[in-house]
């Protein structure tokens, strides 16, 4: 029997209603994707407290991670000169250091762009920068913490203005992330032992009362993540306010700064004795430089890293983050020849020194299981600024900066000079060398 053929044309005439309707699902299913915003919407898997140990889906786990600044744009030019593309590349250089984690700190006033003193409201394209870090860690799979605050040193009294500020950029942050497994812990302030009176007077009141009612806050806004405070010395986790508030008991975790390796066993078995709280070691590291320092070497550098590793071992710590990845040009809060700048594993020309061989193989870091949460945002660079940019040497890794910079320009440069030895630096007669 002969086979009837049909044109397209007259199989849509007849079947109309049909085709009709799966066009309309096909429509329908389309506009839901395109609605749907650039987060996954996977469930997240938050680190989570068992005993003395961090935890993902009730497993143990190791962190192990770098406090970060961009190199060439360090402190709070982070966020005033940000440029997400450079971020990307300079964080990236983690990854071959096996770390699974990154300490960002998040200023707080208006001398860094971030918060309007007298309100505490975060200018938008702020919190998208904020948003592009933790999508960049997140891509590289390292879990963020966010450290608040920074480079604030008033406690205000509850119920104040100033309070009423912090609540605001508070809020604005933590219901940014507070769905997001990207992020790993919130850090409520970076030492706050040493501003004001704790550390003038050896008085924790104020920065305890201030502290116990942040953390309060954002466990109310943010079931999710855990909480943790770190102080610039040790002793100060045995220190209370009248209330017996501490930082121990503000915190889920323990973390300890310290830049004294040969203690680090010593000081890690006295911090324990606050609670059954896992240790986690938040800032930890040595500087190779200046070059005129003989106690500041990359020798000296390397031979720290080995007792750091060594006691993090020992100690069954839950966590260990150097300070910090890279080192960092003369520009910002220190824009002269200091040991500041010299913290980093990986030198300004992008070598690594030696220490980060330690930092690789030493200490291990549990492979972790991407995040659920993935964005999509496209990175941004906030338009240069009239901050005079120091020049960089490759022959010598050294800055000169304005008015040095000029000077050496004009008067003959290197044929005349050479290539400088040192970034400028502070005499003992208070000149600017």
């Amino acid at each position: 029997m002969a086979r009837k053929e049909f044109s397209l044309s007259e199989f849509i005439f007849k079947n109309y209603k049909k085709v009709c309707a799966s066009l309309g699902l096909i429509l329908i299913s389309l506009l839901v994707l395109l609605a749907m915003p650039n987060e996954a919407k996977a469930a997240p898997i938050f680190v989570k407290v068992t005993g003395d140990k961090l935890t993902l889906n009730g497993q143990p786990i190791i962190f192990k991670g770098s406090n970060f600044y961009p190199h060439e744009g360090p402190w709070q030019y982070f966020w005033t000169q940000w440029d997400g593309q450079a971020v990307y590349k300079d964080l990236a250089r983690a990854a071959e250091l096996g770390n699974n984690c990154v300490r960002i700190l998040v200023p707080y006033g208006g001398t860094f762009g971030w918060v309007n003193d007298n309100s505490g409201e975060i200018p938008p394209e702020y919190l998208d920068q904020l948003r592009q870090m933790v999508q960049i860690a997140g891509s590289l799979n390292q879990r963020v913490i966010l450290t608040l605050f920074d480079f604030y040193g008033t406690y205000p009294s509850a119920g104040s203005k100033e309070e009423f500020s912090n609540l605001t950029y508070l809020r604005t942050i933590v219901n940014a992330f507070r769905d997001d497994d990207r992020v790993m812990a919130w850090d409520l302030h970076n030492e706050p032992d040493n501003y004001n009176q704790w550390k003038e007077k050896n008085d924790p009141e104020a920065a305890l009362n201030w502290l116990t009612r942040i953390g309060a806050a954002i466990r109310t806004l943010d079931p999710n993540h855990l909480i943790t405070v770190g102080p610039g010395r040790f002793e100060s986790f045995f220190q209370s306010d009248s209330a017996g508030n501490t930082l121990a008991k503000i915190s889920d975790f323990i973390s300890i700064h310290s830049y004294n390796a040969r203690d680090l066993n010593n000081i890690i078995s006295k911090v324990r004795e606050v609670g059954g709280k896992p240790i986690f070691m938040e800032e930890v590291g040595w500087p190779s430089g200046p070059i005129f320092n003989t106690e500041f070497t990359e020798a000296a550098q390397l031979e720290n890293y080995k007792l750091i590793a060594e006691a993090a071992k020992n100690q069954n710590v839950s966590g260990l983050m150097e300070w910090m990845l890279w080192d960092m040009l003369p520009y910002g809060i220190f824009n002269y020849e200091t040991f500041q700048n010299y913290f980093g594993l990986i030198r300004r020309n992008g070598t690594l020194k030696p220490a980060a061989a330690i930092w690789r193989d030493n200490y291990q870091a549990t492979n972790l299981p991407g995040p659920s949460v993935s964005s999509n945002l496209a990175f941004t660079k906030q338009p240069e600024d009239s901050t005079p940019r120091p020049r960089y040497f490759p022959e010598t890794d050294h800055y000169v900066a304005t008015p040095l910079k000029e000077f050496w320009r004009r008067a003959g440069g290197w044929e005349v000079f050479g290539f400088p030895l040192t970034d400028a630096f502070s005499s003992e007669d208070g000149k600017t060398v």
